[in-house]
């Protein structure tokens, strides 16, 4: 027998921003770890006095450096795809000109700004690893050993 109409409804549905839940945990990153700044970041958070007992303390502490921690990761290690690529223009500009001037002051310039193209490249890699917990996405990205040579 056929059917003459689906029994199947239409689903009617709308999209509204759900919001993120107040008790979202918090992630650290190893790459925080990478930043020179690190150590100095954390001890000047943690060493700002709080009163109160010492359970209220450690909590108001790790509370506290939870919101500078969010607030550093996304000034300091925000976008780094747009900081990797601002750079990596920068160096090609300087090895450009380079090769059109031979001027002595840019070889080392350039070969500072390689180094810390090779830096961010390197972030990068485990920052990925660790962000999709290990499964395997983060392997296309690879760090050159050299990334423009003359």
């Amino acid at each position: 027998m056929s059917r003459l109409c689906s029994n199947h409804s239409p689903l009617v549905g709308w999209h509204d921003s759900i919001p993120k839940p107040m008790n979202a945990l918090f992630k650290f990153f190893n790459l925080w770890t990478t930043d020179p700044d690190f150590q100095n970041f954390v001890k000047g958070s943690w060493q700002t006095p709080i009163q109160g007992h010492s359970l209220f303390i450690l909590a108001q502490k790790m509370k506290r450096l939870e919101k500078t921690f969010k607030h550093w990761n996304k000034h300091v290690f925000g976008h780094m795809g747009t900081s990797i690529a601002v750079k990596m223009a920068t160096l090609e500009v300087l090895q450009q000109q380079f090769e059109m001037d031979n001027n002595e002051t840019l070889g080392p310039e350039s070969f500072e700004q390689e180094i810390k193209v090779k830096n961010l490249l390197k972030q990068e890699a485990p920052f990925w690893n660790q962000k999709t917990k290990g499964n395997g996405i983060h392997k296309w990205i690879e760090v050159p050993s050299t990334i423009i040579t003359w």
